[in-house]
C-alpha cells in the first residue's frame, strides 16, 4: 500500500470516528428536546381539555363532550384520551391504534421515545367533577426524529466528502516529491537510467531533504555506472585492440579464430601484407594509424555487399581480415572490391603499376587450430610473394564442408518447415548452485548424427533477410509446449525478423493470446540488434514489457567496446556472455575483463550467465569471476547427475 493510501485511509478513518461521535452527540440531543417538546405540548393540551370538557361535564352531556373533544384528539398527538367522572366511571375513552409511519421498523424498535401518561383534574369550587388521562403517541415522534436524522446524515456525509477530497487533494500534491522520487527509483531498478533533472522542488523541509539525498544517491550509482563501464572498455581495449592502429591485436585473431570454428563460420579470412603501409609509420605514428582506419572504413563503407568485417594487425605490414556470413558469389565481388581498396593506397595516376601487395584467402569450413590457420596462411601468402600473383584463394576442407548459396539455405530451410522436419533440443542454464534458470530452444535440420544447426544456415537467411517464417515456426513450437509445463524456456530470434513490422504484430498477436505463460517465456536477442537498430531495439522490448513478457541480450561483448546502451533500455532479465569469453579464461587479462563486465551489468541488478561451459575448471573460475549461471556441457552434466 502506497503512503498516499495509508495516509487516506487513517484520516478517513479518524474523521469517520470523529463525525459518528458528533452525530451520536447531535442525536442525543435532538430526542432530548424532541422529548421535551412532547411534555410542553402535553401540559398545554391537558389544560385545554380540561376546559373545554368541564360545562359539558356539567351538564352531563356525553355526546357534546365527544363533539367537542374529537377534533382534538384527532389533531394532537396522543394516543389515549380519557375522561372518567368522580366515581371512577369512563365518561368517554378514545384510543388510537399505534402506527410505525415513515420510519422503518428496526428504527422505531430501539425505543427512542417512550409514552408520556399526565392526568387533570376537572373541578368546580367546592367539588371535582372528573378527570382527564393523556398518554401521548411515541410513534409520531419517532417518524419526526427519523426524518430528522435522514437530513443530518446526507448533509453529514456529502460535507465529509468534500473534506476528504479536499484533504486528499492537499495531501497528493504534498506528496508529489515523493511520488517522483518512487517513479524515479523504479526507472533505475528496471531501466538503469535515471533522469535526474525531472524531479520538481518538494513543498515540506522534509521531503525536500529526502529528495535531496535521494537524488544524491541516484548520481552516485548513475557515476559509479560510468566508471565502471569506462573500466570494462578500458580493459576490453588493453586485450583486444591494438593500441598503435586502433585494429584488433593477435589476441583478438586468436579469439576470432575460435569462434569462426565453434560457429561453422561461411565467410572467409585474408591476410594482407601491405608494405605501403611501412613508409606510412615512417611519417609518424599519427600518419600510420590514419592509414589504416582510412582503409578500414574504406572496406566497411565502400563494400559493394552488406557483411561482417574486422581488420587486426600483426606486424606493420600485416593486416588479419575477417569477413563472415557470405557465399561462394558474394566472395568473388568482395575480394574483388578488397584488391580495389588495398591498390588505391598506391599513388598510381596511370593504374599501370604492378600491385604492390599480398593477399592470401583462405575460406576455413573444417575443423582446425589457430595456429594451423595461422600457418596455412602465412604459406600462401609466401606462395603469392614469390609466384607475382596478388591474390591466392584457397578452400579448406571440412567434414561438414558444404558450400551452399545463400539461396539453397533459404530452400532447405523453407522445405524443412514445410515438412515439419525442423528438430529441436533444449539445453538447460543452471546457477552455480546447479539449480535450474531456464531451458534454451535449440532448432537443427536432418537426423542427429547428420544434423545442420542453426549457426549454419541462419545467417544465410539473415542476409537475405528471410528469417520470419523460421522464427514465427519456432516461436509457436515454444508456445505449445510451454502450455503444459511450469518452467521457463528461452527462445532467440533474429535480427531480421526483429526489424520486420509484419512479424512485430504478429508476434504481438501471439504474446497478447497468451499472457498464462508470461513468465515462462523469455525472449533473447542478440547484441548486434542493439549496435546497429538501437531505437527498433528499444521498441520491440518496450512492446515486450508492455505486455508482461521479458527478453535477454545475448552474445554480450561480441560487437561493441561500450556498454552504455544497457543503460538505455528496459531492464533486461538477463545477459549471456559471448562465447569468447569462455575461452582462454587463465588468461589474467581475460579474467580482468570478464570480472569487470560481469560488475558492470550487476551494477544495474542484470544477472550474468556464461555460455559454452565445457568442464569442472571452467566452473570453479566462473564462480571466482561472480557469473550469477553456466550454460553448456556443465550444465547438461549437472542435470544428468539431478536426475539420478
Amino acid at each position: 500500500m502506497t503512503l498516499f493510501k495509508q495516509l487516506m485511509l487513517l484520516i478517513t478513518l479518524f474523521s469517520a470516528l470523529v463525525l459518528s461521535a458528533l452525530l451520536y452527540g447531535q442525536l442525543h440531543h435532538q430526542q432530548s428536546f424532541m422529548d421535551q417538546q412532547q411534555r410542553v405540548y402535553l401540559d398545554g393540551a391537558r389544560t385545554g381539555i380540561s376546559a373545554m370538557a368541564k360545562p359539558w361535564i356539567q351538564l352531563n352531556d356525553i355526546a357534546g363532550l365527544e363533539a367537542a373533544l374529537v377534533p382534538l384528539f384527532d389533531s394532537g398527538q396522543f394516543r389515549t384520551v380519557e375522561v372518567i367522572d368522580k366515581d371512577n366511571v369512563p365518561l368517554w375513552r378514545k384510543q388510537m391504534p399505534p402506527t410505525s409511519g415513515l420510519a422503518p421498523d428496526w428504527f422505531a424498535n430501539l425505543g427512542w421515545f417512550t409514552p408520556i401518561r399526565v392526568e387533570a383534574q376537572i373541578q368546580t369550587q367546592w367539588q371535582t367533577l372528573a378527570k382527564v388521562v393523556l398518554i401521548t403517541d411515541p410513534s409520531i415522534a419517532t417518524q419526526a426524529l427519523w426524518i430528522w436524522i435522514q437530513k443530518l446524515m446526507v448533509s453529514a456525509v456529502i460535507a465529509w466528502i468534500l473534506l476528504l477530497i479536499g484533504i486528499a487533494t492537499i495531501t497528493r500534491k504534498l506528496l508529489a516529491p515523493l511520488k517522483e522520487i518512487r517513479d524515479l527509483g523504479e526507472l533505475i531498478s528496471h531501466q538503469g537510467q535515471p533522469k535526474l533533472d525531472a524531479l520538481k522542488p518538494a513543498f515540506t523541509k522534509e521531503i525536500a531533504s529526502v529528495q535531496s539525498a535521494f537524488l544524491k544517491v541516484a548520481e552516485q550509482f548513475q557515476r559509479l555506472y560510468q566508471e565502471q563501464a569506462q573500466e570494462t572498455e578500458r580493459i576490453r581495449t588493453e586485450l583486444y585492440l591494438d593500441e598503435s592502429s586502433g585494429l584488433g591485436n593477435r589476441t583478438m585473431v586468436d579469439a576470432r579464430l575460435i569462434l569462426w570454428q565453434q560457429e561453422k563460420n561461411t565467410g572467409f579470412i585474408a591476410l594482407l601484407d601491405i608494405p605501403l603501409l611501412q613508409s606510412s609509420l615512417a611519417q609518424g605514428p599519427s600518419e600510420y594509424r590514419a592509414q589504416l582506419q582510412n582503409l578500414k572504413s574504406q572496406l566497411i563503407q565502400g563494400a559493394p555487399l552488406e557483411c561482417n568485417l574486422e581488420l587486426a594487425r600483426l606486424n606493420n605490414t600485416e593486416l588479419m581480415l575477417f569477413v563472415a556470413d557470405v557465399d561462394t558469389e558474394q566472395r568473388t565481388a568482395y575480394l574483388s572490391w578488397l584488391n580495389q581498396s588495398v591498390s588505391s593506397l598506391a599513388i598510381d595516376p596511370l593504374g599501370i603499376s604492378a600491385p604492390q601487395f599480398s593477399i592470401a584467402v583462405l575460406t576455413l569450413d573444417g575443423e582446425a587450430a589457430p595456429a594451423d590457420v595461422l600457418s596455412c596462411l602465412d604459406s600462401m601468402l609466401i606462395s603469392a610473394k614469390q609466384s607475382g600473383q596478388s591474390q591466392v584463394v584457397k578452400q579448406a576442407s571440412g567434414e561438414h564442408s558444404k558450400t551452399r548459396s545463400k539461396q539453397q539455405w533459404l530452400q532447405l530451410v523453407n522445405e524443412a518447415l514445410t515438412s515439419n522436419r525442423l528438430n529441436f533440443r533444449e539445453q538447460a542454464a543452471m546457477t552455480l548452485d546447479g539449480e535450474l534458470l531456464h531451458y534454451e530452444l535449440y532448432t537443427a535440420l536432418g537426423s542427429q548424427n547428420n544434423a545442420i544447426y542453426a549457426n549454419q544456415f541462419l545467417p544465410a537467411l539473415e542476409g537475405l533477410g528471410k528469417t520470419t517464417d523460421f522464427d514465427r515456426y519456432v516461436i509457436s513450437y515454444g508456445l505449445s509446449a510451454l502450455q503444459n509445463r511450469d518452467d521457463t524456456l528461452a527462445i532467440n530470434l533474429c535480427l531480421a525478423s526483429v526489424m520486420d513490422p509484419g512479424f512485430c504484430r504478429w508476434l504481438k498477436r501471439q504474446l497478447t493470446a497468451h499472457q498464462l505463460i508470461k513468465h515462462q517465456l523469455v525472449i533473447e536477442l542478440p547484441e548486434l540488434l542493439f549496435v546497429k537498430h538501437p531505437d527498433a531495439a528499444w521498441l520491440f522490448c518496450q512492446m515486450l514489457k508492455e505486455l508482461g513478457f521479458s527478453y535477454a541480450i545475448d552474445q554480450l561483448g561480441r560487437h561493441v567496446d561500450r556498454l552504455d546502451y544497457l543503460n538505455a533500455l528496459p531492464k533486461a532479465k538477463y545477459v549471456k556472455l559471448d562465447l569468447l569469453y569462455s575461452k582462454n579464461i587463465d588468461d589474467k587479462r581475460q579474467q580482468d575483463l570478464l570480472l569487470s563486465l560481469c560488475r558492470t551489468v550487476h551494477n544495474i541488478e542484470i544477472p550474468a550467465i556464461a555460455t559454452n561451459v565445457e568442464d569442472s575448471a571452467q566452473l570453479a573460475l566462473f564462480t571466482k569471476l561472480q557469473l550469477d549461471g553456466v550454460q553448456g556441457h556443465v550444465s547438461e552434466t549437472w542435470q544428468e547427475v539431478a536426475s539420478l
